[in-house]
Parts: structure tokens; C-alpha cells; sequence
């Protein structure tokens, strides 16, 4: 029995968020915060160091596992004012200050950053959150989150609990508490590093 053939859609969803993995990831490593530039697309914060034990697993050479995906797009404001071109810069400066304010040493994170048009960004995020589930946006979540009112009372966010110094803590630790959110990371870095051996 003749086989069937295949059929091939170039542009199907799961075709294009794989070119766009494998573009992103070949975008060269830039310190964080990375020099001026303009544009919206894609990011992601990776650790390359060796002081922060939670982390270190993740700092191979290779750096293809990150902590963090992030997006900035072109879309307008609620005021209906394009965004800053540099709106995207302007959050890796502000993920920069989060970094060292959670006492976490800053020349240790590196980032990759790959300008898009918006019809893009929201698939490019996806294709990479759902493939590494990056720990600080499905574990020690709260990391790129707007800081509360000043006067808005309620726990920690996870990221908050587990690296505390940036004055978002107005309130009590998060409900899971700093040994159970530290554990769930390295539980879930551990994770990561397996199925990444095995996709080699």
C-alpha cells in the first residue's frame, strides 16, 4: 500500500513559532541591561554566573534555558499614544534595577533580544514560555510586574518572597513561603536541564 503523503503548511502556527525559537535563539548573548537601542519584539533574561546556587544549573554554556520571557509591542496606549521605541530597552533597564534590588548580582544575568513586527511577538512568546516554562514566569512569578500603589496592602509575589529588597513587600510573605518557592525553582530548574539533555 502506497504511503500517503505528507502535507507541509510553511506557515502553520507550529512551523512558524519554531523558526522563531530557533531565530531568537540564535541572537548573540547582550549584558543586561543591553546599549541604547529602538524597537519592539521579543526578550529573555538568562543566568550565566556562578555565585547564586538556585540558579547555577541553568549557567551552562550555551545559555538556551531562561529564567525569564518578556515582550514589549508597537500597540497603542490607553491614551492612544504609540509606545516608546525604546519601551522595550526601558524594560530590560527596569528588569536590570529589579535584579539588584532582589540582592541578585546584576554582571551574572545576560539577555537576547530580537526585534519583531507585533503580529509576531504575542506567537514568539508563546513558542518559548511554553517550551522552557521559564522559572520566573511559572514559579517565582511576580518578577515583571508593575510595583503596587503605594497604598495597596497584600503578601509578596513569589519572586518578591524568595529575593526580597526592592521594596514591593508591603505585605506578608507569599502564602507558599520562602522554603516551598525555593524548592518548587529548583525543582523545576532540574526539570529543565533534564529535558533539555534529552532533546540533544
Amino acid at each position: 500500500m502506497p504511503a500517503t503523503p505528507r502535507y507541509f503548511d510553511p506557515l502553520s502556527t507550529p512551523e512558524l513559532t519554531s523558526t522563531i525559537r530557533r531565530v531568537f535563539e540564535d541572537e548573540p548573548l547582550l549584558p543586561l541591561p543591553p546599549d541604547a537601542f529602538e524597537g519592539w519584539g521579543l526578550y529573555a533574561i538568562y543566568y550565566s554566573g556562578d555565585s547564586v546556587n538556585l540558579y547555577r544549573p541553568l549557567a551552562g554554556p550555551e545559555l538556551k534555558i531562561p529564567l525569564y520571557v518578556g515582550r514589549a509591542r508597537r500597540t497603542s496606549t490607553s491614551r492612544g499614544a504609540e509606545s516608546s521605541r525604546a519601551q522595550l530597552r526601558n524594560r530590560l533597564v527596569h528588569h536590570s534595577e529589579s535584579i539588584s534590588g532582589g540582592g541578585l548580582p546584576l554582571d551574572e544575568f545576560r539577555c537576547r533580544v530580537l526585534l519583531m513586527d507585533d503580529v509576531h511577538i504575542n506567537m514568539g512568546e508563546g513558542a518559548l514560555i511554553g517550551t522552557y516554562r521559564p522559572v520566573w514566569n511559572s514559579v517565582l512569578t511576580g518578577f515583571g510586574s508593575n510595583e503596587p500603589g503605594r497604598f495597596r496592602q497584600g503578601a509578596a509575589s513569589a519572586w518578591d518572597t524568595v529575593h526580597a529588597g526592592r521594596g514591593r513587600t508591603a505585605g506578608s510573605q507569599h502564602t507558599r513561603g520562602l522554603d516551598t518557592l525555593t524548592q518548587a525553582a529548583a525543582e523545576r530548574i532540574a526539570e529543565q536541564i533534564t529535558q533539555a539533555s534529552d532533546a540533544t
